[in-house]
Parts: structure tokens; C-alpha cells; sequence
């Protein structure tokens, strides 16, 4: 329960959220952007109709609601936190509780999530600058949807091949995972009197991590045999900025899948320099070490 707000010793008022608390007991708490709203101040408009802030009415201090998380969350073995919206929430096995006019039908799960986020983003009124001589027009993405072709013949010849996922590299071999610090090979050095020498090996340890044959190369090499699509942004924002999340969807609920970033990989055609990201899901082999299994290969440029 928030208490009253002393507005003579306090200019800015701020405390962790629900999630934040959450992410601190983990170890997890990794501050990186910061927003002001105003949501809990009153105005009032001069002769020049210009809001002024009325410091005679009390105020409450900051207090956590359901709007502070904004996009679904994972914790750090992958399983999704509790969301919820207005008239929508998802528990963190993927199922949906929701009310009034939204059902689950098909792809209404996820229509569900995005407007659940928009409405979070907007209940938090947080403050900004609106440049009045700067036409944003607001992102705008085609082709709205695409269908993967799955056919007897494709991407498979035949019945896709099984595969035991104790046969699958884990997190300390993939070479998805070789930009990583935490996975890269780096064997044990005696360190070197000078810092310009490089440490002298404890051993000759063998780098049992996968061929990396995506760095130095264009990534669409790789993908060169396999069927894609290319989203374009006909329209911008000033800052561009993107908030990009891949859930499976199946059987009326829904799974967020998890995406390793491998950094910046290749030219792009006009001159810009490629990210590569893949997407897909993590498990554990018989020898309980995470797994990564691809399903999407994802190159923004």
C-alpha cells in the first residue's frame, strides 16, 4: 500500500517494480532505460492554458501495478512470468484467461498479447518530447503475414530426419552461441609478466566447439537453400526503435521461443553492416546441459 507523498522533500519519486524486485533477488537486475510519467500528478490550466501542477492536492507515492511489465517476460530457465492486460492474461505455462470480447480463436492468443502490451505502454502515461516539425508516421511492416511451405519434398527430401537431442551440441559447443563470452573456447593461460604477452597455455586443451562458418561471411550464403522471407519498413520513426517477440503458438496456448543474438555478420546490400539472430527453443540432454534446437534464422539489416 503506497503511503502519502511528501512533495516538500521529494522532487522525484521512484521504487522497483514487482518484476524489478523479482529480477534483484535473482541476480538478474539489469537497469537499462529509464521513464517519468506523471501519472499520479493533477493540473491545472492558466489564462494561457498552460497546466500548472497543483501542490496543494496530495499525492501518493509510486506503487507497482500491472502495467509495469510491458512485454512478456521469462525468468532465467526460460519460463515465462505472468502477463497480464485489461481483458487478457497469460499464466506461465501459456494459457489464456480472458474476458469480454476476446476468445481464444486462431491467432487471437497472439492479437491478444500485443494489444495487451499496447495498453500497458499506454496506461504508464509516460512523459515525452513531441517534435511538432517532425513527420512520424509510425512504423509500418509488409507483408503482414507469410505461410512456410511444408511439403513431402520440402525443406525435408522424404520424412524429416529424427534426431536424439543428446546428438545436438549444447551451449558450450554451438557455434551459435561462439560470439557469447560466457561459451567461447578459452583455454586456461599462466598469466604474462607483460601485458602486451599473451599467457603462456596450462595444457593443450582440444576446442571441441562446432566449425563457425558464419563469421566473415554473408549470412544469406547459409540460407541461400532455404525458403525466406523479407519484411520491409516502408515507413519510420525517428529512432526506429524495435521490440521484437516470437511465440509458438498451439493447441490455445502459446510459447514464447528464445533468440540468441550473434552479433553483427556481412554486408548488407545497400552498405549496412548484418545482425544475425536465431530463433528456436532450449532444452535440457541426458546429461542436463541446455540445448539450443534452431528453427528460425532471422537477419536484420
Amino acid at each position: 500500500m503506497a503511503g502519502l507523498l511528501d512533495n516538500k522533500s521529494r522532487l522525484i519519486d521512484a521504487a522497483f517494480t514487482l518484476s524489478g524486485k523479482s529480477q534483484a533477488f535473482a541476480g538478474g537486475l539489469r537497469v537499462k532505460y529509464v521513464t517519468f510519467s506523471d501519472i499520479g500528478a493533477k493540473y491545472e490550466g492558466d489564462e494561457n492554458e498552460i497546466a500548472i501542477y497543483s501542490s496543494a492536492s496530495l499525492g501518493f507515492e509510486c506503487y507497482s501495478t500491472p502495467w509495469d511489465t510491458i512485454t512478456v517476460e521469462t525468468d532465467e530457465s526460460g519460463m515465462m512470468l505472468s502477463f497480464a492486460g485489461d481483458n487478457f492474461s497469460l499464466t506461465p505455462d501459456g494459457k489464456v484467461i480472458s474476458s469480454g470480447s476476446i476468445g481464444i480463436e486462431k491467432n487471437t492468443i497472439i492479437n491478444g498479447i500485443t494489444a495487451a502490451s499496447l495498453e500497458s505502454f499506454d496506461n504508464l502515461q509516460i512523459l515525452s518530447t513531441k517534435d511538432l516539425f517532425l513527420n512520424d508516421e509510425g512504423l509500418s511492416v509488409q507483408p503482414k503475414s507469410y505461410a512456410f511451405s511444408i511439403t513431402s519434398n520440402f525443406p525435408f527430401s522424404g520424412e524429416p530426419p529424427k534426431s536424439n537431442i543428446d546428438d545436438v551440441d549444447s551451449f558450450f559447443s554451438d557455434k551459435r552461441l561462439s560470439t557469447v563470452p560466457n561459451f567461447k573456447y578459452l583455454p586456461p593461460l599462466q598469466k604474462s609478466a607483460s601485458a602486451a604477452q599473451i599467457g603462456v597455455p596450462l595444457g593443450n586443451y582440444a576446442n571441441l566447439s562446432e566449425e563457425n562458418n558464419f563469421a566473415n561471411k554473408d549470412p544469406m550464403s547459409n540460407l541461400a537453400n532455404l525458403e525466406g522471407v523479407a519484411l520491409q519498413f516502408s515507413k519510420r520513426t525517428e529512432e526506429n526503435t524495435l521490440a521484437i517477440q516470437i511465440f509458438e503458438e498451439l493447441s490455445g496456448s502459446a510459447q514464447k521461443l528464445d533468440v540468441i543474438r550473434y552479433g553483427p555478420v556481412g554486408i548488407s546490400p545497400e552498405g549496412g553492416q548484418s545482425s544475425l539472430y536465431f530463433v528456436g527453443k532450449v532444452y535440457d540432454d541426458g546429461f542436463d546441459v541446455p540445448t539450443f534446437v534452431n528453427i528460425f534464422t532471422m537477419v536484420i539489416e
